[in-house]
């Protein structure tokens, strides 16, 4: 929705923020005031594949220094007032935009979703419609 400020539309046309699959090596950082980035302390945490006890990818291990940064963010944006006074059209446009999202990419999110999880298939698949009714 034009109201709204690019950087709050979800998927936005970026490779690090597209809902790729995992691959061994991913490193995945915090997306903080609209920008990715290591954790301060540099440190990642590995994410395993329950099933096969596989390092599938790497996250940034936030410590309290991102979280406070991640806070004054989102104290940031809400004051820019892009989401926060937003009409409720708006809104729901940006809300239908990601259930529609979740929907096209609903195979490869429960694959993903899976291999985190180490849940059946049929159940991740049950998640992501969940997901996008939510939303919806």
């Amino acid at each position: 929705h034009p109201s709204i400020h690019p950087s709050i539309h979800p998927f936005a046309p970026s490779d690090r923020v597209s809902m790729g699959g995992f691959s061994s090596g991913d490193a995945r950082d915090l997306f903080i005031g609209g920008t990715w980035r290591a954790s301060r302390g540099g440190q990642t945490l590995p994410v395993v594949n329950p099933a096969t006890e596989e390092v599938v990818a790497s996250i940034a291990d936030a410590d309290a220094s991102d979280v406070h940064d991640a806070v004054q963010a989102a104290w940031a944006a809400f004051d820019a007032g892009s989401w926060s006074r937003a009409s409720g059209d708006a809104r729901a446009d940006v809300l239908e935009r990601m259930a529609a999202l979740v929907r096209r990419d609903k195979d490869r999110l429960a694959r993903m979703e899976t291999t985190d999880c180490g849940k059946p298939v049929a159940e991740s698949e049950w998640d992501m419609d969940d997901v996008s009714a939510c939303l919806e």
